[in-house]
């Protein structure tokens, strides 16, 4: 997974690298949906990693169109379809497929890959959130019934502070009696007409899933969670776009996670994917990561790593990398969609507990 080194930096504090998994022989990759992100961050992690893209799926033509633009010369010898069966004609040739379509799309357009291509289906790395929790099983049962590896894109454990932040939190850094917060707050209104803005449920399932999978990857699943959910109007949306959660684990943990994306005030903003801050405080020390920077104070003072590295695209090489590796190296990976079912199982969860009003134990 990630390899991490310290060097010595000027100011006294330590740098963080970015690394992937090292792929010994390059899998020839196709992407489904290649509108916004996909030609943003996923193109370019392809292009670093020198992963060839043989084949762009998309039934707009312009997104196809923006898509090769973003491959420049490495997209010579990219086959660009709008047609679904063409589509379904060429997948199989690939080693793996990129699924960056649209979330709410992700379980009619998996069940229809798995229906017509069966085993013949190449591997699958799924964007976030692969569908909801009860979905997402039965897609993954189908999925390992038919022998086609499949992974899910979570790119915040690729970033270097956080990946740093559970490597000392797992060391027992901050000692006892620990308490988890998580503040990303602020402006990030839509436009009332993308799919992202009719979604019912939107920043706990397209946001909060990052930072939720981060706790969940750092201590494991919540023994139960409490949800509060709000709309703020006039911001483009009709789902939630504020949420205050608090996860309680059995050895006493306690995290709380605060979205907001309705803050215009720069000066109260840390917001992602730059200023997004989790503070693991302890007995022995207290951790605040965000996304470039780590700090670790004890009495004796103050520990700092920094990162050069974006969030966005840097991180997205890092899944992209290892999901290739542990094909290759016929190995299970921590991104499997199995244990991606755990995390949307907290997430569904959530939803739960704020249209109930009460506290709802994840472990059932």
């Amino acid at each position: 997974m990630l390899a991490m080194h310290d060097e010595a930096a000027t100011g006294g504090g330590q740098t963080l690298d970015m690394s992937v998994a090292r792929v010994r022989a390059s899998p020839t990759v196709g992407i489904a949906g290649v509108g916004g992100v996909a030609s943003f961050a996923h193109v370019p992690a392809y292009r670093q990693l020198g992963f060839p893209v043989a084949l762009i799926y998309d039934t707009d033509p312009s997104a196809l169109d923006i898509c090769r633009r973003a491959l420049g010369t490495d997209g010579a010898e990219t086959v660009s379809v709008t047609d679904e069966q063409e589509f379904l004609d060429l997948a199989p040739s690939l080693d793996m497929l990129d699924i960056a379509i649209p979330s709410h799309l992700h379980g009619d357009f998996l069940r229809l890959l798995f229906d017509k291509l069966g085993r013949r289906c190449p591997a699958l790395l799924v964007q976030k959130p692969l569908a909801d929790a009860s979905t997402a099983a039965q897609l993954v049962d189908r999925a390992e019934a038919l022998g086609v590896r499949m992974a899910v894109n979570l790119t915040a454990r690729w970033v270097p502070p956080f990946a740093k932040l559970r490597e000392l939190a797992l060391a027992g850094v901050a000692g006892d009696g620990v308490a988890v917060s998580i503040t990303n707050r602020g402006f990030n209104p839509k436009d009332g007409k993308g799919w992202r803005s009719q979604l019912t449920q939107l920043i706990i399932l397209e946001m909060s899933i990052h930072h939720i999978d981060l706790i969940v990857w750092i201590y494991g699943l919540p023994l139960t969670v409490y949800a509060v959910l709000q709309h703020v109007p006039d911001q483009g949306v009709f789902g939630e776009n504020v949420a205050h959660i608090l996860m309680v684990y059995d050895n006493g943990l306690k995290v709380s996670i605060t979205e907001d994306w309705t803050c215009r005030d720069p000066i109260a903003a840390r917001y992602h994917p730059a200023g997004e801050e989790i503070v693991v405080s302890g007995s022995r020390a207290t951790l605040v990561a965000t996304p470039h920077q780590l700090r670790v104070t004890t009495a004796e003072g103050t520990e700092r790593y920094s990162s050069p590295h974006d969030w966005f695209p840097e991180a997205f090489a890092g899944p992209a990398s290892e999901f290739a590796a542990a094909l290759h190296e016929g190995r299970d990976t921590p991104l499997s969609a199995r244990q991606h079912v755990d995390v949307l199982r907290v997430i569904e969860a959530c939803y739960r507990s704020a249209e109930s009003n009460r506290v709802i134990d994840v472990s059932r």
